[in-house]
């Protein structure tokens, strides 16, 4: 299997999907500070979706670049501004 963005390099195992900080603001707002399993409700989730996807470079040069600029300035500002910018 290879990167799905360069097609070249050997993927992370089990990278994030989705950026750690959502997950860990997800369950800093949950009642019990835990993930449940969309399948099982009763089951707690340690951590986010994850997979093979990403080499280090690609993770690291792209995905690190857009998960910035989505933190700045979506996130933090919602973050700040629930109702709305």
């Amino acid at each position: 299997m290879s990167c799905i963005l360069c097609g070249i390099r050997p993927p992370i195992k089990n990278s994030h999907v989705v950026p750690r900080f959502i997950y860990k603001w997800l369950k800093a707002d949950s009642p019990l500070n835990q993930l449940r399993h969309s399948q099982n409700f009763n089951t707690p989730v340690q951590d986010g979706w994850m997979g093979d996807y990403l080499c280090r470079t690609c993770d690291n040069e792209t995905v690190s670049q857009w998960e910035t600029y989505f933190a700045d300035i979506v996130y933090l500002n919602f973050r700040r501004f629930p109702d709305g910018f």
